[in-house]
């Protein structure tokens, strides 16, 4: 993703589970263009399939869940981290959270990250890949290039910037703070 982004024109996608992946093939098929489709790593989640595959609108995200306090923006199967912890914040203090599946890292949704970040006292980018130059770089990025004014606390989980030993997924995103658990006690100290 870091690397690919880099690349003019170049179309980078993510899906949140095996039932996204499908709709993306079938968008990546008939796309004229450079694009790629990053497959997730591991088991699927066992989604319930859609019968019709359809094509998704280049460069749009989808609002999964939406809540006042904070705001996750995910990149890829992510999200499910983000749906653990937006819960046990709610569940637990009361905090709601409205969760973004951002499918593209390239192009970004910018029309609705404009109209969402400011609105929320913490923003959380979360992804599946380093965070130097990834998905919450480019958000960043967004947020500096369109002078959006915010007043967020902003958080970027993903893979920090060392080798990491060899492991299962979910063991290096303990290493790495972006599973739903350090995700979670990282944003409690936030919200004191």
């Amino acid at each position: 993703i870091s690397y690919l982004r880099s690349i003019p024109n170049m179309t980078i996608m993510s899906p949140k589970d095996e039932n996204e992946l499908r709709h993306m093939l079938f968008t990546a098929v008939q796309y004229n263009g450079p694009i790629a489709l990053r497959y997730p790593r591991g088991a699927s989640l066992g989604v319930d399939l859609d019968k019709e595959l359809k094509a998704l609108e280049i460069g749009k995200a989808e609002i999964v869940r939406r809540g006042h306090d904070v705001l996750f923006i995910c990149f890829g199967p992510m999200l499910r981290y983000a749906q653990e912890v937006a819960s046990r914040l709610e569940a637990e203090i009361g905090v709601t959270s409205t969760l973004i599946n951002a499918r593209f890292a390239k192009p970004l949704d910018e029309e609705l990250l404009e109209k969402e970040i400011p609105n929320y006292e913490i923003v959380c980018t979360i992804e599946d890949n380093t965070i130097l130059g990834g998905f919450g770089s480019t958000v960043l990025e967004f947020i500096n290039r369109e002078n959006i004014n915010t007043q967020s606390t902003i958080r970027l989980f993903g893979v920090i910037d060392s080798f990491l030993p060899h492991a299962s997924q979910s063991e290096q995103h303990k290493i790495c703070g972006c599973d739903s658990e350090s995700i979670y006690r990282n944003l409690r100290k936030d919200l004191r």
